[in-house]
């Protein structure tokens, strides 16, 4: 079974919820994770709420509100792909990108991409399946900036879908 507390540092940066017994919601932006100093032997989650003011919420009542690899946009897609290529020395300009398509395959945990780039007078094509868990360090950086889920944390019910939250 997972423990929130394995993942939650590494969403330093992204909207929390808690859920009060009478049903309340209670929203802040998670500005980084300590030891309490009431309680020693317990793990605060240190958040944002606004105005200057932080607040302290266990890190078992903490959860992260997150998106599905399946909500990425064209945008970020197109940023992911130029990380990998101009990780490994084979440049691309977001600019000569003209079209990409993806899907993610929950069962292979990956990003399959397609992409058509402007080459000279034609168009060339690549294509690829990320797989998450081999990610360029500065990729998985990315998604996990952007707030994606990258652990099935919403699936095992340790994490909101943002996707799914009413506006």
């Amino acid at each position: 079974m997972k423990d929130i507390k394995v993942y939650l540092h590494l969403y330093i940066g992204c909207e929390v919820a808690r859920k009060h017994d009478g049903g309340e919601v209670e929203y802040a932006k998670l500005v980084g994770i300590c030891q309490s100093e009431s309680e020693p032997d317990k793990t605060v989650s240190i958040l944002d709420v606004g105005l200057d003011y932080f607040h302290e919420w266990y890190v078992e009542e903490t959860v992260p509100i997150l998106r599905p690899l399946s909500d990425m946009t064209e945008e970020e897609m197109v940023e992911f792909v130029c990380l990998q290529h101009n990780s490994i020395h084979t440049n691309i300009d977001r600019t000569e990108i003209t079209k990409i398509r993806w899907a993610y395959e929950n069962s292979s945990n990956g990003i399959n991409a397609t992409w058509f780039k402007r080459c000279g007078t034609g168009a060339s094509v690549g294509s690829k399946t990320f797989h998450i868990n081999q990610s360029d360090p500065d990729q998985f950086k990315f998604l996990l900036s952007k707030g994606f889920d990258l652990f099935g944390l919403i699936d095992a019910g340790l994490a909101i879908n943002k996707a799914e939250l009413k506006p």
